[in-house]
């Protein structure tokens, strides 16, 4: 049997998927993918992906067996301990592999690399002919109906695992220890692993990105709005992410913007599954308050821009229109629940949690869980002058053509 007290084994991780998961609750697309607006075939269960993540990151830094032996016992280490009874393995996650779009079928991985081998490794472990003396021994203790499907599915039955740790069987705690060697033994899993590691190098320039616009100045102001164009199918002649770029290259040619110091922000999808983009906008304290510079804002994006491109593009006036809303910083994070904050260049605690909550739910938001009908639409502005692109019928969306939905700025030469 398991023995809970042993708590021997550290691992230099701190899991807070909690928060995270809270701040991903909050985000406009996981809503609508959760909801399954973009004809999902099934519901996402993020509490469940957010678990195998904590998982993994626990896998990645274990140095020995995933439940230690000593005495002819086995020990569960405390990280994994929280996890327990590992109900996220006993459930469907609801990812979405495939999307099929008359003409087209999309292939599509909406989570990290790590993930979908971890469930690909999975499904082969349950399937294989080693669990035979585990399938026959667990049987007589389990309900019928779970007994028929056994190992017969891509994830274990429910309710598997018992509620305590202690009442686990020595079985379990070796099949376990096999499934994860396994997984981490995989090629799969190596390539993987050195995939997804370059997201720290990206959430890390973020970082040094953020820091540097922010001591820039003595102060400054940091603030989020979200920009939408309205009745998309009568934009002609350009792309979305064309006219964001529009944004972010004109807009500080129009004098009441010139002094926005830097920016990160992500695409996201609205409430009719149009592509919409975030923006976090860092600008200097001086003599002009938050109001004015998200009323300029708005005013440039829902007038001049506008104007221009509906001019340039010949657009129907009538049938079309731009749109800016200002937003809360974090709504999980009671100090940033608010629409702007002030922050000095001195001021390292409130800058590493800028780091921590805002900079890290940006770019591993795009790395943890990316909604297929986001990435599809991404995909498709990205091939926006290129319609040769979807005479195949077969379109994989992966590492080499996946469109990232985060973007920052340019620090500013002086």
């Amino acid at each position: 049997m398991i023995d809970s007290k042993l708590k021997n084994q550290k691992i230099p991780i701190r899991v807070k998927t909690h928060v995270f998961l809270e701040m991903m609750k909050s985000d406009n697309s996981l809503k609508l993918a959760m909801s399954k607006p973009d004809k999902r075939d099934n519901a996402l269960n993020f509490t469940a992906l957010t678990e195998v993540l904590a998982l993994i990151e626990i896998i990645n830094k274990l140095k020995g067996n995933f439940f230690s032996n000593k005495n002819n016992k086995f020990y569960l280490n405390i990280f994994s301990e929280k996890l327990f009874p590992f109900d996220f393995l006993c459930t469907e996650l609801g990812l979405q592999k495939q999307f099929e779009e008359v003409p087209n079928i999309y292939e599509i991985n909406e989570t990290t690399e790590q993930v979908k081998v971890f469930l690909e490794i999975l499904e082969e472990f349950l399937n294989c002919e080693k669990l035979e003396a585990l399938e026959k021994k667990l049987l007589p203790k389990m309900q019928k109906q779970d007994a028929d499907v056994l190992f017969k599915v891509k994830h274990l039955p429910h309710d598997f695992f018992p509620d305590k740790v202690e009442n686990l069987a020595v079985e379990q705690a070796a099949w376990m220890n096999e499934f994860i060697n396994a997984y981490r033994q995989d090629i799969r899993y190596i390539k993987a692993r050195k995939q997804d590691d370059q997201i720290r190098e990206k959430y890390q320039a973020y970082c040094d990105y953020v820091e540097s616009v922010i001591k820039q100045n003595e102060g400054s102001f940091i603030f989020t709005m979200r920009f939408k164009v309205l009745n998309r199918n009568h934009v002609e002649g350009c792309s979305i992410s064309e006219i964001k770029k529009q944004l972010f290259n004109k807009m500080r040619s129009y004098e009441n913007l010139a002094l926005i110091s830097g920016y990160i922000g992500f695409w996201e999808v609205d409430e009719s599954m149009n592509l919409a983009f975030r923006c976090y906008f860092i600008v200097p304290d001086n003599f002009e308050s938050v109001e004015e510079w998200t009323d300029n804002i708005t005013y440039y994006w829902e007038d001049i821009l506008f104007e221009d491109l509906a001019e340039k593009y010949h657009w129907n006036r009538a049938n079309l229109s731009f749109r800016a809303e200002s937003l809360v910083l974090s709504q999980v994070e009671r100090e940033l629940n608010i629409f702007s904050l002030k922050v000095s260049k001195r001021n390292s605690r409130l800058i590493n949690k800028i780091r921590e909550k805002i900079v890290a739910y940006v770019v591993l938001s795009d790395f943890y869980f990316s909604p297929f009908g986001l990435q599809i639409l991404l995909y498709a502005e990205s091939n926006f002058n290129r319609q040769s692109v979807f005479e195949s019928m077969q379109i994989k969306i992966d590492g080499n053509n996946k469109i990232s939905k985060v973007f920052r700025g340019h620090i500013k030469s002086k």
